[in-house]
C-alpha cells in the first residue's frame, strides 16, 4: 500500500517505549514524526536532543492545539487524549484496548 503524503505522528511520551516508538516512526516508510509531548523537562530534553527536527511539547494538551498531526500516546493516557482532540475538533480514532478507571466508565460521546 503506498499513500500519496506520509501519516504526520505526535507523540505523547518519552520514556522507554517513547524512545522506541519515536525510531520506529522515523524508520517506518509513509510516517513522520513530527512532534513529541512529554511533561518531564529531563525528557524533553533528552527527545531534542535525539530528534532536533521535532517539535516537543509539554503535554499532549499543548501538542494538539499546536501540531498539524495524528498523535501516539500510551494506554494509560487514551482516554484524556481522546477527550483533549475530540474537543479540539480533531476527527479521530482512539483505540480502547484498556479498561477504563472508573471515572471513565460511563462517559459517553456525542460524535456529529
Amino acid at each position: 500500500m503506498s499513500l500519496s503524503a506520509p501519516i504526520r505522528l505526535g507523540l505523547v511520551g518519552y520514556g522507554a517505549w517513547g524512545r522506541f516508538h519515536a525510531r520506529s516512526i522515523k524508520q517506518a516508510q509513509n510516517a513522520e514524526l513530527v512532534a513529541i509531548a512529554v511533561p518531564s523537562a529531563e525528557s524533553r530534553q533528552a527527545a531534542q536532543t535525539d530528534f532536533p527536527d521535532v517539535e516537543i511539547f509539554e503535554s499532549h494538551q499543548s501538542l494538539i492545539e499546536n501540531a498539524e498531526t495524528d498523535i501516539v500516546t500510551p494506554t494509560a493516557n487514551h482516554f484524556d487524549a481522546a477527550i483533549a482532540a475530540l474537543e479540539a475538533g480533531w476527527d479521530s480514532f482512539f483505540s480502547a484496548g484498556y479498561p477504563p478507571s472508573s471515572g471513565e466508565k460511563g462517559h459517553s460521546f456525542s460524535i456529529t
